[in-house]
């Protein structure tokens, strides 16, 4: 498909890789013009959620540059982001999509040529795979809905609380001495990503209507017990609810959380969200947008979802908490 174009958007670290794209344009290096560039402080800064919206959206490719490993501004923020595209890359294979789609490269302040030579690699790798099938007038349902199942997988509290701190459950021992091996690490985050993929997945089929056990395995093909196993866990979490039995059966519904957004928030924080909510509903002469920034920056001073510190003590940027892209807001 030589006369595909295709569109990509490009998140590059304000102190490297956005310097090296800057220098690639004084120094008239030419590259593909197909990248739509977004300047962000660091690497690390790029939501999962994020990545996974920018395919649903429909852009062919995403590439994510930061300074190399050893020089970022934020002593480790690129090693976060790397972890953080494994996991989209995982996900990005069980909805069906190409992991290639979404590029993670290091690119410094100097290398002006290196960031046009990548720019061009990569559009030509995505010329090769073609347009996102989610993409256009027609999309691919299925793939698009798995999509969706994976954006909240995302949201998941535990999914997230295991990638940003991989790092120091493999490198830095607990308090015993102990560290995990990554290989282990690997097989443990393979686990949960898979676990919290199907999870949310029955709550996507269970959104609209109930249904039965035996209704959601003959939907995604699992065994009825794993559906089962899933079903309880999800019940445990007040994410799931018996809505009525027929026949001694009994069928589940999802239970709504704001605007019917399936999320996996934990309760503490969902209490929070509606009690900040309900003092500024009457706030004279402010609009929603700004409302909705009042409820996160509140949220965000109570308890930081990646380092389980207050964020005055701990967090390098605001939009590094969790609670910011898995329902918090918006």
């Amino acid at each position: 498909m030589t006369d595909f174009n295709p569109h990509i958007v490009g998140f590059l670290c304000n102190w490297c890789s956005y310097a090296g794209a800057d220098l690639a344009g004084v120094s008239r290096i030419q590259y593909p013009t197909n990248i739509g560039v977004v300047r962000v402080m660091c690497s690390s800064s790029i939501d999962p959620v994020i990545l996974i919206e920018t395919m649903i959206r429909g852009a062919d490719g995403v590439l994510i540059a930061g300074c190399h490993p050893g020089d970022c501004h934020y002593d480790t923020g690129n090693l976060h982001a790397e972890r953080r595209v494994k996991i989209v890359h995982r996900l990005l294979d069980r909805c069906g999509l190409e992991p290639e789609r979404i590029r993670l490269e290091w690119v410094s302040a100097s290398e002006g040529s290196r960031f046009a030579e990548v720019v061009d690699n990569l559009v030509e790798e995505i010329r090769e795979l073609g347009p996102n099938p989610v993409a256009g007038d027609q999309p691919d349902l299925d793939i698009l809905e798995r999509l969706y199942v994976a954006r909240n997988v995302l949201g998941d509290f535990r999914l997230n609380l295991l990638v940003n701190k991989e790092h120091q459950i493999e490198d830095v021992s607990n308090v015993f001495g102990e560290t995990i091996p990554k290989e282990r690490m690997d097989e443990l985050l393979d686990t949960v990503a898979s676990e919290e993929f199907n999870r949310c997945n029955l709550l996507m089929l269970a959104r609209d209507s109930s249904i039965s056990v035996q209704q959601m395995a003959d939907r995604t093909g699992l065994p009825e017990e794993e559906v089962l196993d899933h079903t309880v866990v999800l019940v445990d979490r007040g994410l799931l609810k018996v809505d009525r039995v027929d026949d001694g059966s009994p069928l589940y519904l999802t239970i709504s959380q704001d605007r019917g957004r399936i999320s996996t928030l934990p309760a503490w924080a969902q209490v929070e969200k509606r009690s900040i909510e309900s003092s500024i509903r009457n706030l004279p002469d402010v609009d929603e947008t700004t409302k909705a920034w009042i409820v996160r920056e509140l949220l965000l001073t109570l308890r930081c979802h990646n380092c389980e510190r207050r964020r005055s003590d701990a967090c390098h940027f605001s939009v590094c908490i969790r609670g910011l892209m898995s329902g918090v807001v918006g």
